[in-house]
C-alpha cells in the first residue's frame, strides 16, 4: 500500500507492506535518491534491505 501523508516536517510517501509488516516513510530527497540507482542496485536493496546477510 502506498499513501501521501502529511507530517511535522511536511509530506512523505508511505509504503507499507501488511503481510511483511514493514513501512517506510520517504522524503522527496530520498525519493529522489532511488531514481538515481541502478536496477541491480534497486534488486539488492529489495532482496536485502538490511544489508548484506551475516552483516547484522
Amino acid at each position: 500500500m502506498v499513501r501521501k501523508v502529511r507530517v511535522r516536517g511536511g509530506a512523505r510517501l508511505e509504503v507499507i507492506a501488511p503481510r511483511l509488516g514493514y513501512q517506510i516513510l520517504l522524503d522527496p530527497p530520498l525519493l529522489e535518491s532511488l531514481t538515481w540507482q541502478t536496477p541491480d542496485t534497486l534488486s539488492k536493496l529489495i532482496e536485502e534491505p538490511y544489508g548484506p546477510r551475516g552483516s547484522h
